[in-house]
């Protein structure tokens, strides 16, 4: 069929130019003569080291440590395989959120993420880790994916000039220039990540609920799914819960000299109708109980002395005023000496405090103040953000931040005013646990001194997507029972 290999001969002249002419004629021919020229037919795959990929991401899933030091120098775009990309985005992901990271708990959340059958599915995961000889040299893994990554830029690079060149050949300065720029950020080993568009804001993860204790996060779960809200929202006031019970009572040492105290300070910001009263209602019923019931007990013991020191007090006055006017026959200092004895031992009797727990959630500093130092361990909690308006200096020109930021460190609060007596406290230990809206949040940001004295750093933020619009219509009641015996 010499039209066809006429054709074919003519098709490659102009593809390749008249410098390929004979060869092309020869083998338009039928003589078996080998090119000089690579064949276009053969198609070179780009460098790359999919075993050092495979084994910096088994180095990942066996050791944290691993995680810190391959995520230092192995980037996204590094890899070759995109799956790859997929699961060390997935690591980097759960690292950050303090989920442990290994075969299982990687599949469970590429599973979530609609990822896990687009990577290779579970076994693959193991495969991964197989493939690893050891864990230990998970940044000599990430170097070589690196390098190799490098080799393939600076291809990608040369072929991009190659195009430039064939499209302008007048322009080469501007070429040279765009080579220049090209290969210094291939020579770069520190690359910037890639910028992300303005106004755009990533999605936060969702609160960890299986860090916590396994009975409280089986009732979190139970009220997130029974109220049709973020797991955040009752994670957080659980944990605010908690704090209540153990704050100041409770100490945590990280190193020998190193105590905190156990009393946070906590946030849920979320939107108008996102149920945030019911959660709040259900996670701190069980503090408002024990609250009632420790005032209950404690309330014969108060009268019981209340009365006792109205008596003495009421002894101390009578001896006093027969010390006033004392009749014929009586020695007036003696009278006067037996009714201070009498009022020394009237004021010894102390009159416990009606036990408390808790504080209204839009109560002013001076107040908070008075509190800590009869009862030393409180929690100001509520699900509105009254007390942000109160900090910002709803009622002063000028915001008060000393109680709030002493009383989460456990400083020695004391104030002198000339108007009235301070008490002193001893490590006061204060728990905040509010759900307001999100506007609430810029306002005590927009404090005086919130951020400069380190008020906005104490808090730990919750800011989880309302679920407006994606709620199931119907839902069963729970049922679960906590450990002190509560049934919501």
């Amino acid at each position: 069929m010499p039209h066809i290999r006429l054709a074919r001969v003519v098709a490659l002249v102009n593809v390749r130019g008249t410098r390929r002419t004979r060869w092309h004629l020869l083998h338009a021919k039928g003589r078996k003569v080998t090119s000089p020229y690579p064949s276009d037919d053969t198609q070179t795959e780009p460098p790359n080291d999919l075993d050092a990929e495979q084994a910096a991401l088994g180095s990942m899933l066996l050791s944290r440590d691993a995680i810190t030091e391959v995520t230092a120098i192995l980037a996204l775009d590094d890899y070759y395989r995109p799956a790859h990309a997929t699961i060390h985005a997935a690591i980097t992901a759960m690292h950050t959120s303090r989920l442990p990271v290994d075969p299982i708990t990687m599949a469970a959340y590429l599973r979530d993420a609609g990822d896990l059958h687009r990577v290779g599915g579970p076994s693959y995961l193991h495969t991964l880790v197989q493939a690893t000889p050891t864990a230990a040299n998970g940044s000599y893994y990430a170097q070589i994916v690196t390098d190799v990554a490098k080799q393939r830029r600076l291809i990608e690079t040369g072929t991009r000039l190659i195009a430039h060149g064939r499209r302008d050949a007048s322009g080469t300065e501007h070429i040279a220039a765009q080579a220049a720029e090209e290969l210094a950020t291939i020579r770069a080993t520190d690359r910037w990540p890639a910028p992300i568009p303005l106004g755009t804001h990533a999605a936060l993860p969702v609160f960890p609920v299986t860090a916590l204790t396994p009975w409280m996060a089986e009732y979190v779960a139970a009220v997130a799914e029974f109220t049709q809200t973020p797991p955040d929202l009752g994670a957080t006031m659980a944990l605010a819960a908690v704090s209540t019970a153990a704050g100041g009572r409770v100490h945590v040492e990280i190193r020998p000299g190193w105590r905190e105290q156990s009393n946070l300070y906590l946030v849920c910001a979320m939107p108008p109708a996102s149920r945030k009263s019911d959660v709040f209602a259900a996670m701190t019923e069980p503090i408002y109980d024990v609250e009632r019931q420790l005032q209950e007990e404690s309330r014969a013991r108060i009268i019981e002395a209340e009365t006792a020191k109205e008596a003495a007090l009421a002894e101390a006055e009578g001896l006093m005023a027969r010390a006033r006017k004392p009749g014929d026959g009586m020695d007036r200092s003696a009278l006067v000496a037996e009714a201070s004895a009498a009022k020394l031992l009237a004021e010894e009797i102390a009159v416990p405090p009606r036990p408390r727990l808790t504080v209204s959630g839009d109560i002013t500093p001076e107040p908070l103040a008075q509190q800590l130092a009869v009862h030393r361990c409180l929690a100001a909690l509520s699900p509105e953000g009254d007390l942000f308006d109160i900090i910002a200096g709803r009622y002063s020109a000028k915001p008060n931040l000393g109680v709030f930021l002493q009383a989460h460190k456990g400083e020695r609060l004391q104030t002198d005013r000339i108007t009235r007596e301070q008490p002193s406290v001893d490590k006061p230990a204060l728990t905040i646990g509010i759900t307001p809206q999100p506007a609430v949040l810029q306002d005590l940001a927009g404090a005086p001194g919130a951020r400069d004295r380190g008020l906005l750093a104490r808090f730990l933020y919750a800011l989880p997507a309302s679920n407006l619009g994606y709620r199931k219509k119907r839902m069963n009641p729970y049922q679960f029972k906590l450990r002190s015996g509560f049934t919501p």
